[in-house]
């Protein structure tokens, strides 16, 4: 959000304890940087060194010391070639080296958000401090010479000159459409990646049901989208390092018909009666869709879930067999909705005629 770009190198720890030694050394873009000394090579651009159809041949990462608490840059710099780093960023004109801060057309907007409530905070406190003004009605009132301000102590009154008035300053800071200002302007700082207002005020007042789900549902579906880049242009690249280690380390076989799949974690559902109903639906009755694949939407494994199952049903009947219960503890089928209508609606007429006939 604020630097448009990430920064993994890929690094050998050879200080680690297991087989796999290969590691990732996060890097803040702020690093990536020409060194002055090639300022004039017009195959470096934005500190990343190009073929001349524009690929990336390398990076020129400044490098950090540590200082108290904070980092100090040395102003050398070190090149890693791109088989040691991945650059990510998202993609918007051709010829494009590096990213965009996606919070790059919001500071308009941070500033008149800063300035405005300055102001109006100022406003607010002039009148929470007993600001009284003096003004005459009366345009034949004597001129009174007084000074441009006087301190007037607590419980106490003042005579005037005769024709003047004193007026305490009204205090209506805030107004009543600040907190819909505000909201509008708040609302602007999470649009460049689909945030909701609800998200960005950490709050849902005024949003009903329906609209807060369909906004939720809007920002998850970028956050997907988002993953699925990272995936492609971060995680895949980290996988075949760590893969062809373990080859070599001889802890995996050697395997070319491996199917990955990247699970994040699960976006908390609204109504998880109905997600779990359709996700029934998918499975058994359209046939749409998959067990493996509703686990994967839950960040679980499919095959480790039944396993799991089995070993507790197994379970199960151990105990309750140990305990003198019988093994099959599963409840009676459930009648369709409209048949417990149906037998609710004849009850309720059934006891009505009792009632009526004592």
């Amino acid at each position: 959000m604020t630097a448009g770009d990430y920064l993994w190198q890929i690094v050998v720890d050879h200080d680690a304890t297991g087989p796999i030694q290969h590691r990732v050394l996060m890097l803040h873009p702020r690093r990536l940087t020409t060194p002055y000394d090639k300022t004039g090579d017009d195959n470096v651009m934005l500190g990343v060194r190009r073929t001349k159809t524009g690929g990336p041949l390398g990076y020129y990462i400044e490098e950090a010391q540590a200082g108290e608490g904070l980092q100090r840059y040395s102003f050398e710099f070190a090149y890693v070639p791109t088989t040691d780093m991945v650059h990510g960023f998202e993609r918007l004109e051709p010829d494009q080296v590096r990213g965009f801060p996606w919070l790059q057309s919001c500071l308009p907007v941070v500033a008149d958000l800063r300035d405005y409530d300055h102001q109006v905070m100022e406003a607010a406190k002039m009148a929470a401090a007993l600001a009284v003004l003096l003004f005459a009605r009366n345009p034949e009132a004597p001129v009174a010479t007084v000074n441009e301000s006087t301190e007037i102590e607590g419980g106490t009154m003042k005579t005037l000159p005769p024709g003047w008035e004193a007026m305490q300053v009204n205090p209506t800071q805030p107004p009543m459409i600040y907190s819909d200002y505000r909201g509008e302007h708040l609302r602007s700082l999470g649009r460049p990646f689909g945030m909701p207002l609800l998200t960005v005020k950490l709050d849902a007042k005024g949003h009903s049901w329906s609209s807060a789900r369909l906004d939720r549902d809007v920002y998850h579906s970028g956050l997907r989208v988002q993953q699925g880049y990272i995936n492609r242009s971060g995680m895949s690249r980290l996988r075949e390092v760590i893969r062809r280690e373990a080859e070599l380390a001889l802890l995996i076989p050697v395997r070319r018909d491996v199917k990955y799949v990247w699970t994040w974690p699960v976006f908390g559902s609204v109504d998880p009666l109905k997600e779990a109903k359709g996700a029934t639906e998918r499975k058994d009755k359209s046939r749409t869709t998959t067990l493996a694949y509703e686990c994967a939407q839950l960040n679980l494994d499919w095959e480790e879930v039944q396993i799991q199952r089995a070993r507790e049903e197994a379970k199960n009947r151990e105990v309750r067999k140990a305990a003198g219960l019988p093994e099959d503890e599963s409840p009676p089928p459930l009648k369709p909705d409209d048949e417990d209508e149906g037998k609710d609606e004849k009850e309720t007429a059934a006891q009505a005629l009792r009632y009526a006939n004592d």
